[in-house]
């Protein structure tokens, strides 16, 4: 019995090849094993890939995907302007502009006062025979600085006489300046009486 299964051992022997020798028991295998086998077998997570996913999402949190955008475009609130109302043209102002002013100055006075429109008051200094113009002492108190009205209604004129107290719109046609002594006179055109008082009615 013995001999037999001793012939029966060694003929398994002889036919078992070299590559079906059972290998040897790793412990490391099998420990891994174990680990797959229980990650397999429940749904929660090991604590430490909790940790790691924890760790990565705070990493994406803090920091973001960057994205461009456009800033708007800032349109100014347009400021109010104010257009100043132009002061009447007076006598006195012109007067003044002889006076003070010379080249450049006196040309930009004289650009703006021409073709001006006033509203004056005086009173008649002189009425020429032969002419259609008179004088009128606007207050201007001298004898070298005239205002002359150039009348082309004669049906207004002859309503004045001399010392006649008037109030007139006007527009100034040109200025007319003698420098060396600064006499000038303004002759007004397109006249409308807005007012006349006579002389002998105020007495």
């Amino acid at each position: 019995m013995i001999l037999a299964l001793s012939s029966a051992l060694s003929v398994a022997a002889c036919n078992t090849t070299p590559y079906e020798t059972p290998l040897p028991v790793d412990p490391t295998r099998d420990a891994a094993n174990e680990v797959l086998a229980h990650a397999l077998a429940t749904d929660t997570p090991a604590p430490e890939s909790v940790e790691i996913a924890t760790a990565v999402a705070a990493t994406l949190t803090a920091q973001p995907t960057a994205t461009s955008t456009s800033t708007p475009t800032r349109t100014p609130t347009p400021k109010p302007t104010h257009t100043p109302t132009p002061l009447p043209l007076t006598y006195p102002t012109i007067a003044y502009g002889v006076d003070t002013l010379k080249g450049e100055g006196w040309k930009r006075l004289e650009e703006s006062v021409i073709g001006a429109t006033v509203v004056w008051t005086g009173t008649v200094s002189f009425m020429p025979m032969f002419s259609g113009d008179i004088s009128v002492d606007v207050g201007q108190d001298h004898g070298w600085r005239d205002v002359t009205l150039i009348f082309g209604d004669d049906k207004q004129r002859e309503q004045l006489k001399t010392g006649d107290f008037i109030r007139f719109r006007a527009t100034v046609e040109k200025l007319i300046v003698v420098w060396w002594n600064r006499r000038f006179e303004v002759r007004l055109s397109t006249i409308e009486l807005l007012e006349v008082r006579h002389q002998d009615s105020e007495k």
